[in-house]
């Protein structure tokens, strides 16, 4: 498996297993070239003409953190999805948490805040984290799925 520094293999296999998840859905999905701004992989489902935006985030090991920039608190579009990817150490299948950019946004953002605000000594900067520790994202393909079928 691909070793645990070799952060833009990490960041292709994610993709290229999120493709894989939605073409296996009947959708269609391609992925953009590595430097596209916004989006990592562009869905539609050719019936209703809809299109979502995926950027896909992926870690590697075993405890799930992902690191975002203060910018994914702005960047909201009811048609922007994230899927983060959990590799789990090249053991078994990755894990998806699938989230609306909104929702995301304002979970960073309210995690953010509380970071600042548990320790005085913590400083504001543009570094974000998301962790869906109790996996209320885990799997919800379905978000993406109904938004392309509505």
């Amino acid at each position: 498996m691909v070793k645990k520094q070799d952060k833009s293999l990490i960041g292709m296999a994610g993709a290229y297993y999120v493709a894989a998840e939605l073409c296996k859905r009947g959708f269609i999905a391609l992925l953009t070239s590595r430097n596209t701004r916004g989006a990592d992989i562009i869905c539609s489902k050719m019936d209703t003409g809809k299109t979502a935006f995926i950027q896909v985030k992926t870690v590697y090991g075993s405890k799930p953190r992902w690191p975002f920039n203060k910018k994914v608190e702005e960047g909201i579009s009811e048609n922007l999805f994230y899927v983060l990817v959990k590799l789990n150490e090249g053991i078994g299948h990755p894990d998806f948490h699938i989230v609306p950019s909104k929702i995301l946004a304002k979970k960073i953002r309210e995690e953010h805040r509380r970071w600042l605000e548990e320790n005085p000594s913590h400083k504001d900067n543009p570094m974000r984290t998301f962790s869906d520790e109790n996996n209320e994202f885990k799997d919800k393909w379905d978000l993406i799925i109904d938004f392309l079928n509505s």
